[in-house]
């Protein structure tokens, strides 16, 4: 045989493994940002579903349950941005921008339901302290309580100017997200992205009328 047939034989066979070895990768890392996207979604859709429907859990189970899933998106955002080097370069942008979008949106929420438990709790201080004060009519005592009062006050008005900035915040982070989303799916099925019906929905729940 041709030594020359041989050699060019050879080089077409590395050139063919390697070509292989490529569509291999590729295949892999599609497998990454697939995974990652659905996982997301899941994570989303899933407190979507806690805020649609009647929960008997508690702030504290609640704060739990949505740190979870900011730190479950954190280990997606990980492997994602693993394979940034050699994979498709725009799906790996707007794969990560989808989320960092989506955890954005489940960290709002968790900011909002932390500042509606601290009103809450700003509210009771207050109230705690009138009750306080109109129980007592020693002169020594009233100054103080009175103090305790104003105090209060201006604790709760701190807290209150947070919590009603948290409604407007949770819509345009569903805002941000619905528009990450609607890039990605030029590059994947529907299936795997939040429904719009979803983030419309949850809108809805935050939405305040100027």
């Amino acid at each position: 045989m041709n030594r020359k047939v041989i050699y060019y034989g050879f080089i077409l066979l590395i050139i063919a493994s390697y070509l292989a070895f490529i569509k291999y990768e590729e295949y892999e890392q599609n497998k990454i940002i697939v995974s990652a996207i659905k996982k997301t979604t899941i994570s989303v859709a899933n407190i979507i579903e806690y805020e649609l429907n009647e929960s008997n859990l508690t702030y504290a189970d609640y704060f739990k349950k949505l740190e979870s899933r900011i730190d479950d998106i954190n280990i997606m955002l990980v492997q994602v941005e693993s394979v940034a080097l050699i994979s498709d370069k725009e799906i790996n942008k707007l794969t990560l921008e989808y989320l960092e979008s989506s955890q954005n949106l489940i960290r709002t929420l968790l900011l909002y339901y932390k500042s509606q438990f601290d009103y809450g709790l700003a509210n009771d201080k207050l109230e705690n302290a009138k009750r306080e004060l109109m129980a007592n009519n020693l002169f020594l005592l009233s100054g103080r309580l009175k103090n305790a009062v104003t105090e209060a006050e201006l604790e709760l008005k701190s807290v209150e100017e947070r919590y009603n900035a948290g409604k407007p915040r949770v819509v345009s982070a569903a805002n941000r997200l619905e528009i990450n989303r609607d890039k990605l799916i030029l590059y994947t099925s529907s299936h795997n992205l939040i429904s719009e019906v979803n983030l419309k929905e949850l809108k809805g729940l935050f939405f305040e009328p100027m």
